[in-house]
């Protein structure tokens, strides 16, 4: 069984989901700008990450946000950290590779993984909660070829080459 996806979901879910996109997208600008000047990629990983602690932190000061937090299922819980060791560690990599890669390799290389990632584990581990719908599938199996090895190959030695 998949789940349905309604249409107040899809007008919340859409502007979140390209706002988090075009973050997403700029921010590996602005890392490579901050080691260009400080050559320290653990250290700027860190510091992303403070900044980003000091920011959800501040959430917590609504007492209801509290609640929330400390209600917490256990479960839950160990899935949100496993999911944050594996941004983290991802985070790392990525600015690792950005300080010894210009912003548009590392880009091509690291964005095609994401969507067959999320897909392939999605199918393992949220089954019962994915909307597996028919534009959904149709959507990566178009993408699918697009990360296809040879295709991979092609936009390595683009980007290598210019």
């Amino acid at each position: 069984m998949t789940a349905k996806i309604g249409a107040e979901q899809l007008k919340r879910g859409v502007p979140l989901a390209v706002g988090g996109a075009f973050l997403w997208g700029i921010s590996p600008i602005f890392v490579k700008a901050g080691l260009d000047r400080a050559d320290l990629p653990v250290i700027a990983t860190l510091i992303s990450y403070l900044a980003a602690a000091i920011l959800m932190g501040s959430l917590l000061l609504k007492p209801s946000a509290r609640q929330d937090f400390a209600g917490i299922d256990t479960r839950a819980r160990r899935w949100f950290v496993i999911a944050g060791l594996a941004t983290s560690t991802a985070q790392l990599l990525r600015y690792i590779a950005l300080d010894v890669g210009s912003v548009i390799e590392v880009v091509l290389i690291m964005q095609p993984g994401v969507p067959v990632f999320a897909f392939l584990l999605s199918l393992l581990i949220n089954r019962s909660i994915e909307s597996f719908n028919r534009d959904a599938i149709e959507g990566h199996v178009w993408y699918f070829p697009s990360v296809h090895p040879r295709s991979f190959e092609h936009r390595l030695h683009a980007a290598s080459f210019g």
